[in-house]
This record gives structure tokens, C-alpha cells and sequence, in this order.
């Protein structure tokens, strides 16, 4: 119930019929001043709501009330409570405006001699309101069914345990930084009028929708009624790098817990899992099964026995439902063969989650047709447009750079729209990287034309600023070499995968540190700290905190994809042992589009052109079939190899490449080599091969 269905008559409306036998004319003009009293309260409300960009929903959320009560009270057909009026002026932050507005409306409706002067129930009009409607206490209300039909709400105490856990949690995640800036924070997003723009999204099959993705997907995963039944929806989210989908996890979950800590009545508990943290630990051999999920959840309640986690373990105790967000599937499922990637999904806690994150290119290419893609909802997050980018970017000059003049702050929003920026900007991630550059030194940035001199500068100039800092030991080229020294060592692990970005641990930094980077000992320490801490690598060790050991990651693996790219360039320009050996492990679609935009500036310099052909061509030799027979599995790394190389050397524009590609094409007997020097002569500007590659696909299509 929402209290929608009071009669005119009910205490908790704002209109009233005569109780005590007052004149028509007297009554009349009571009931104006009640009703005057009652709008400016919702005109208020209103006003503080818009302005800092609510939807009546997402107000609700926050507050821990129903949407339809926001409603009744800004229509004036429900009368606000105390309760109600104090918590709308926290979550606003409008001091005691809205508390002072209560008290003249309280003050009205007391001196109104029809009824007598009381505080009016909870619009929820449902035990476990923040009110303590229907005249039960806290105590009481705790115990109450659960409107998703468990049996009873959690203890007292349970709940304050819960409750200051979660709020540690909370503040974490609002502390966190957004990738790409160095200004802005998660909480930020939440708070802060105008920062956090809904990316264009849409069902699958559906039309484009503007709306607030959070709120959707909150709707879908804690249920909404339907046909009379209370349905919760399981969601899978997509999209490409850099649109969100870490921070779109981090601001559901921020809403999950404030939704869990109104005590609303609901005992669904939220719970976020970085995949990327899953795998490193030696103890999470038997991760995904239902026994590792309640080891996991018990230690969210130590010390309070027994919890019953519905659909997890079902057992005698306290009835509580996890809602259990995934992140990074993409990542986690990449590190293991295609063959062995459906086995693992039928793991019993991809079944269970609420929300699943995923990569777009990834999803297509080995889950869009499993059982596991057919049992979500989809969600595709889309490129931003003009407007999510203007609206942005108002936002974070207004919130970053409140003392700019009009005059620079257009500057900078005519930089964003700039046609090589536009074309680049599609997605947060970069959208904040370009802000950065441009909002250094009074809007003077580097002139970006390309995603990878896009990359180019903010490392650069992050980089520069980290090494700016007190307790640096190292300069900008140092952080710059170790930093592509750490991406390639964790890089795919040295065999041929799906080439996932893999995780480490601190320990495995400092003992690459000592040793393969042989920094000598006394100083290793030093420099672990500060590429741990004054760089673009990240320490994880919140969550699974009861473990070792401590997760290292990079900020964004879009910045570890990067730093590959710049190893596996370094090798082409420079060394053909360093080449042979790089290009035998598999390169993802994310490196390779860095690696192209290198191998496009090359195209421009006839002098290392000449170098890097030269290196590509005796490598692609070294790694030819009679070289490495005797070993399999030295013989699959270098078809890998010639595979790959033949591809980048398709995108040289060198009529001795082009030349060398068209004879081994004759000779190539290995379709998946074949396709590669295809592909790669395309790119260069051949297309015949390509052509008659199609021409024989169709033949033998006809022929079937």
C-alpha cells in the first residue's frame, strides 16, 4: 500500500470534511489555509527536487519512501510528515526549509478545531516506515513480513551491524574517482547537480531511452508488481570500453544500500562482486559455487547466526536476500579458453545475480547465443551525443572550475565540439580525459586528433603531476617504462587466450620489481609504493579483505591495453627477437586499434617505416611452421604470430610488404593465416585479395 486509497476524510489527507458541526464560511476558509499551507510545502519541495535534478523517484529512493507518496505530497493530496519533511531536507540538503514549511502547515492543521492536533501517519501506510506508521514502534516494524513474502525482517541488532558495514562500503565507493578524471568522484555523480548524464540506452529490441538508467534497472532488480505479483528481473548490462559500466555498478549499489538502511521493509541486501579481484586468491578455488557464496555472505553478518539467504541457503534463521551485482564478466571469463567459457557460466552465482556487466564485443563473440546471454535482460549503454556531452561538461566546469569566466568555460565546451574531439568523445571515460587536458593551464591543451594522442597526453600529463607529488621517487619516463613493463608481464600470462588484461597482486609487483626489472633491492620498496600509488595503478584489498593477497589493477584497463600497444610497438621499431616473441600471444581487439594508430603515424615517416618493415618481415620468418615443428605447443604460438604479424604488416604502406604479402598468400595453405594477410592487405589499401576471398565465400555458400 502507498496510502493512495485514504477516503477524503482519512487524517493523512490534506482536504477534510466538517467534524464538529463549524459554519460553512469558517470551514471554508480553514480548509484555504491548509490548502495554502500544504502548497507551499510541495512548491518547495518541487523547487528543491528539480534543481538538483531528481526525478521523483530517484527523491523517493533516497529517502526510502514510495514513489506514489512523493507524488500525493507535491499534488497536495497527501499530507507531508514530520518524519517525511526532516528526511527530504537531509537528502536535499536544503538546511530545515522544508522542516520549518511542516511546522506552519502542523500549526494550521493543530489550530483547526475539526480534528484534533496529531502528527498523520506514513503515506506508506505500511509497518517499517520511516516513520513507524500504524502506531508501531522501530522494534516492531523490524519484525514485520517482508513485502517480497520472506517471513520477518532482521533484529535490531543485526540490522545496526549491517547498516554501519554498509555504510563504510558506501563511503567508499562515493570516494572513489571517476576513470579518466582526476576531479571527480563517484559520489559527486550522485550529489552534485548536472554531473551525473544518463548515456542513451536501450532493451533489447527496443527503441533508444533517455531516462535514468539507474533508476530502470533499480525498478527491475528489487521488483515492481505486476499482474499482481511482486517480479524481480535478472539484468545484464552491455557496452563498450569507457562507457560506465563500473560506475553505473557503483552508483545502483549506492542506491541498493540507502534503499537497505531506510529499513523500508525489505531485507534485500546488496552485494557487489569485482570479477576482477576473483582468481588471484587461492582460496576462491571453488568461486561460483553456492557453498563459496554463503562462506562469502556469512562474513557480510559475522558474528549473527543463523541467516537464511534466500535462494542462496535456505535454513533456519533470519530471512535476507542478497541482491548481487557482477562486474567485469568480460574480464574474468577472458582469462580461460572459449571452451571452457559456457562451463563456467553454469556456475550456480551467474544464475543467481541480479546484474551482470559485460563488455559489447566480448558478449558477441561468445554469449550471444549461450543459455546464459537468452536468461538476462539486455541492456546496451550507447555512445553519447552532442547532448549528453554539452550537458556534461556544464556540469563539470560548474562543479571543478566554479570560478571560471563565461568566456574560457565556452572555450572549452567549443573544444568538446571541435571535430576530431566530437568524433573521439563518445564515452565518458574519454569525455573526462579530454577535460582534463583542456582544463589545464586556463583551457590551453594539446591538440587531440586521435584516440592514441589522446592517451598520449593525459598519461603524460597524469604521469607528470603524480611524479609532481611528495615521496615520488621517480620520473615521468621511468613511470612510463615500468608502467609498460607491468602491463605486458600481466598481460595474458604468456599463453595464447582471448588476450584478457590480467590481474596481479602486490606481492607479484614486487617480485617483478626485484627481480626481472632488477631494481636493486634496497630501493624496490620505494618504487613498488610509488607506482602503487602515484600512477595509473590501483590497490584493491576492501572487499576481499579476509584474503591475500592484495589486488593491483589499472585504473581503467583501457590504460593497460594502451601500455601494451606502446610494448608491442617498442618491439616493432627496435628488435626482431623482442617482435617474434611479442606477437605469440593473442592481441585483443582493444590493443590492436592502438597498435593501428601507430602503425598510421609510421606511415608517415619514410625512415622508420623502412625499421619497422624490415623487423615485422624477419620476424613473420622466424616464426614460420619449420622453425618450431618439433614443440606443439611452440608450433600454435607461431601461427598465432604469423596470423597477427601478417595482419599489422598488411597496414604498412610499403610496396615491398604488399609484394611479400601477395606471394605468401599463394603459398599459405592455413585459412586462419590466409584470413589475416587479407585483412591486413585490405586495411593497407589492397582490396583484390579481399574481394576474391568474398567471391569464394559466396561460391561456396551457393553450392551447399
Amino acid at each position: 500500500m502507498d496510502g493512495t486509497d485514504r477516503s477524503p476524510d482519512d487524517q493523512g489527507s490534506v482536504g477534510h470534511v466538517r467534524l464538529d458541526g463549524a459554519g460553512p464560511v469558517e470551514a471554508q476558509e480553514q480548509d484555504v489555509l491548509v490548502r495554502q499551507a500544504a502548497e507551499a510545502f510541495a512548491a518547495e519541495l518541487i523547487r528543491l527536487r528539480t534543481e538538483r535534478g531528481l526525478s521523483q523517484s530517484a527523491l523517493a529512493r533516497r529517502m526510502g519512501y514510495d514513489k506514489s507518496y512523493v507524488t500525493h505530497v507535491e499534488r497536495c493530496t497527501q499530507a507531508p510528515t514530520r518524519s517525511f519533511a526532516q528526511q527530504a531536507d537531509r537528502v536535499l540538503g536544503s538546511g530545515q526549509a522544508l522542516s520549518r514549511l511542516w511546522q506552519a502547515y502542523h500549526t494550521v492543521r493543530a489550530n483547526d478545531r475539526r480534528r484534533p492536533p496529531q502528527t498523520w501517519p506514513s503515506a506508506l501506510a505500511t509497518p517499517g516506515a520511516p516513520d513507524g506508521s500504524g502506531g508501531q514502534g522501530d522494534a516492531a516494524a523490524r519484525d514485520t513480513p517482508l513485502n517480497a513474502g520472506a517471513s520477518s525482517m532482521a533484529p535490531a541488532a543485526l540490522r545496526e551491524a549491517l547498516r554501519d558495514r554498509m555504510q563504510q562500503e558506501q563511503s567508499r565507493l562515493l570516494s572513489r574517482g571517476v576513470p579518466g578524471s582526476l576531479r571527480v568522484t563517484v559520489g559527486d555523480l550522485l550529489t552534485r547537480p548536472g554531473l551525473l548524464v544518463t548515456a542513451p540506452w536501450r532493451m533489447a529490441g527496443g527503441g533508444v531511452c533517455r531516462d535514468s538508467i539507474v533508476d530502470e534497472i533499480f525498478d527491475r532488480i528489487i521488483g515492481y508488481p505486476a499482474d499482481g505479483a511482486y517480479r524481480r528481473r535478472r539484468v545484464l548490462v552491455l557496452s563498450d570500453p569507457g562507457m560506465g559500466k563500473t560506475t553505473l555498478t557503483y552508483c545502483l549499489y549506492v542506491e541498493l544500500l540507502r534503499n537497505w538502511s531506510t529499513e523500508r521493509g525489505d531485507n534485500s541486501l546488496p552485494v557487489r562482486i569485482d570479477l576482477r579481484a576473483v582468481g588471484t586468491h587461492l582460496a576462491d578455488q571453488d568461486f561460483g559455487s553456492a557453498e563459496w557464496l554463503t562462506r562469502f555472505l556469512d562474513k557480510q553478518v559475522d558474528g549473527y547466526d543463523p541467516v537464511s539467504w534466500l535462494g542462496v541457503t535456505e535454513r533456519k534463521g533470519i530471512p535476507i536476500r542478497p541482491v548481487l551485482i557482477l562486474d567485469s564478466l568480460d574480464e574474468y571469463l577472458s582469462k580461460l579458453a572459449p571452451s571452457n567459457v559456457l562451463s563456467e557460466l553454469n556456475k550456480f552465482i551467474f544464475s543467481y545475480a541480479s546484474l551482470v556487466c559485460c563488455r559489447t564485443q566480448y558478449f558477441d563473440r561468445f554469449l550471444a547465443h549461450s543459455p546464459f546471454g537468452d536468461s538476462l535482460e539486455r541492456v546496451e549503454l550507447m555512445e553519447w551525443g552532442e547532448s549528453e556531452r554539452r550537458d556534461y561538461v556544464c556540469g563539470y566546469m560548474g562543479h571543478c572550475f566554479p570560478g571560471y569566466g563565461e568566456r574560457d568555460a565556452q572555450n572549452i565546451r567549443i573544444r568538446m565540439e571541435s571535430g576530431p574531439v566530437r568524433d573521439l568523445c563518445h564515452a565518458p571515460l574519454r569525455v573526462n580525459m579530454a577535460l582534463e587536458l583542456m582544463t589545464k593551464e586556463g583551457g590551453r591543451g594539446p591538440t587531440i586528433t586521435d584516440i592514441l594522442g589522446l592517451y598520449h597526453a593525459y598519461v603524460g600529463q597524469l604521469l607528470r603531476i603524480e611524479s609532481a607529488k611528495t615521496g615520488s621517487v621517480l620520473e615521468v619516463d621511468q613511470k612510463l617504462d615500468l608502467l609498460t613493463s607491468i602491463a605486458w608481464h600481466f598481460y595474458d600470462e604468456d599463453r595464447p587466450s582471448d588476450g584478457a588484461a590480467q590481474l596481479f597482486t602486490l606481492r607479484e609487483l614486487s617480485d617483478l620489481i626485484s627481480g626481472e626489472l632488477v631494481i636493486a633491492p634496497d630501493a624496490a620498496r620505494s618504487v613498488v609504493e610509488d607506482l602503487a600509488f602515484r600512477t595509473l595503478l590501483s590497490v584493491e584489498s576492501e572487499q576481499f579483505n579476509s584474503l591475500e593477497p592484495t589486488i593491483v589493477r589499472f585504473v581503467h584497463k583501457s590504460f593497460q591495453e594502451y601500455f601494451v600497444a606502446r610494448h608491442l610497438f617498442t618491439c616493432m621499431s627496435t628488435n626482431v627477437n623482442a617482435t617474434t616473441q611479442a606477437f605469440r600471444k593473442l592481441i585483443s581487439a582493444e590493443v590492436s586499434e592502438f597498435v593501428k594508430e601507430y602503425l598510421e603515424r609510421v606511415n608517415r615517416n619514410s625512415r622508420v617505416l623502412s625499421r619497422v618493415c624490415d623487423i615485422c618481415f624477419e620476424s613473420f620468418l622466424d616464426n614460420s611452421a619449420d622453425t618450431c615443428d618439433s614443440d606443439p605447443d611452440d608450433s600454435a604460438r607461431a601461427r598465432v604470430a604469423r596470423q597477427q604479424l601478417a595482419y599489422y604488416l598488411g597496414n604498412l604502406r610499403s610496396r615491398r610488404i604488399t609484394k611479400f604479402l601477395e606471394e605468401i598468400l599463394t603459398q599459405e595453405r592455413d585459412l586462419w593465416i590466409q584470413r589475416g594477410i587479407i585483412l591486413g592487405l585490405a586495411f593497407g589499401g589492397t582490396v583484390k585479395p579481399l574481394e576474391e576471398y568474398v567471391e569464394r565465400l559466396r561460391r561456396k555458400a551457393s553450392t551447399r
